[in-house]
């Protein structure tokens, strides 16, 4: 008989988990993905508004080599990033002061000047042990300064996770930036969505949509789901939910309620614009910026997707995504679009020297998005996971909720998981 397998969320993890268990095992699984939404992809969502293609979650992702793309025939619809994507800014007292990305700008940039006082003030710092966790603020306070800190990790914190560095546990978020490094940047012609919409394709006889669990029950020898529709009952569990909506699925007085580690989640709005003609000028080519929290409460960051995928504008040629809110402002959640468009022009003028309506507009609004690990996060992670091992429980746990916040993160270790199943 074949062994019955469960898999909560049909984002990029649940639909990669299930792709590669189906790889591996073939036909000897039974394998059900259950997703409470009415679509695949979780925060990966890729919409066109009046032809302008947007983004509402990822935009692309950062890698060496990652065969799934191979394996979905998606080689063809894959896009490289322009070289000019490369460069980067940090925004302050309303400039936009270009980070290093070379050698050479670490002389001529003022930012360059500014890391390599840093790096060279590193020898004589006195430091933590080695070994134990820290905050990123922490770490990079004691080793390179006060100033690089608050000047260039703050900002870069807020770009990635939405948070502020003294969240942040050095040791779970900064390893996953560093296996990125040198990597080209992706996506696809259609954009993001292709991916799981290509494993959702596949996946399709496995997935069953708007299909909410609110319990589960475990037993010696089967693992029950608690559906609208009725007990479902099956073998093994694989979770890649949140830690909070996965903790609220036990009762209290399983070991698993509170053994599952408090990971907080950064909500953030973003604010997508499209023009049709070319707004830039030619000091604005690049990735984007960042802005540290000291210098802006309410912007995160803007990217000018228009520079970074050409591919992808068709009859418009600048389009701009403004990040928004984060942990340093969690209540522009509450704000209404109007006043969401009229916060992003009002930095678009500011920063860009532009404030003309958009000729297409998008606001998403992605409450609780991206999981910021806290100190000590991979200590409970690693009793977590003895823990589900020595007791031999019928569930294993995967998504950014534990293991990396990136789409790659997601897609590696779901490779790992049923590889070792």
């Amino acid at each position: 008989m074949k062994k019955k397998i469960f898999i909560l969320g049909a984002g990029i993890s649940g639909l990669s988990l299930a792709f590669y268990l189906r790889k591996r095992f073939k036909d000897e699984l039974e394998i059900t993905i259950f997703e409470a939404q009415n679509r695949v992809g979780g925060w990966i969502q890729t919409k066109k508004i009046k032809g302008c293609l947007f983004e509402c979650g990822p935009r692309s992702f950062r890698v060496q080599e990652l065969p799934l793309i191979k394996e979905l025939g998606l080689q063809d619809a894959l896009i490289t990033a322009n070289p000019h994507a490369k460069t980067k800014y940090v925004a302050k007292e309303g400039i936009l002061y270009k980070a290093p990305d070379s050698i050479g700008s670490f002389l001529t940039t003022a930012l360059g000047r500014k890391c390599l006082k840093a790096l060279l003030s590193y020898p004589f710092r006195r430091k933590k042990k080695s070994g134990a966790d820290e905050s990123c603020q922490s770490y990079f306070h004691s080793h390179f300064g006060k100033d690089f800190t608050d000047s260039l990790i703050n900002p870069l914190m807020a770009g990635i996770y939405a948070a502020h560095p003294e969240e942040l546990s050095y040791q779970a978020s900064f390893p996953s930036m560093k296996r990125g490094r040198g990597a080209k940047i992706y996506s696809f012609t259609e954009g993001m969505e292709m991916l799981p919409q290509a494993l959702g394709g596949i996946l399709q006889e496995n997935i069953l949509l708007q299909k909410k669990v609110h319990g589960i029950r475990e037993h010696t020898h089967a693992i029950e789901l608690l559906c609208d529709d009725g007990v479902h009952r099956g073998d093994f569990l694989f979770s890649t939910l949140s830690m909070n909506a996965l903790r609220a699925l036990f009762a209290e007085q399983d070991p698993l309620f509170s053994l599952l580690p408090h990971v907080p989640q950064a909500s953030v709005v973003s604010v997508s614009l499209g023009y049709y003609e070319d707004l830039f000028s030619l000091s604005h080519k690049g990735f984007g910026f960042v802005v540290p929290s000291t210098v802006e409460k309410n912007l995160l960051g803007v990217v000018f997707d228009s520079n970074v995928f050409c591919e992808q504008n068709a009859s418009y040629k600048t389009r701009l995504s403004i990040m928004l809110g984060g942990t340093r402002a969690p209540e522009l959640l509450m704000l209404n679009e109007t006043e969401l468009i009229k916060m992003a022009l009002s930095f678009c003028q500011k920063y860009l020297g532009q404030q003309k309506m958009a000729d297409s507009a998008l606001v998403t609004y992605a409450h609780k998005a991206i999981s910021n690990y806290p100190v000590g996060h991979l200590v409970k992670l690693a009793q977590l996971e003895n823990y589900l091992f020595k007791e031999k429980r019928r569930i294993s746990l995967l998504g950014a909720g534990l293991y990396g916040v990136s789409v790659v993160d997601c897609i590696q270790q779901a490779e790992k998981v049923a590889n070792n199943f």
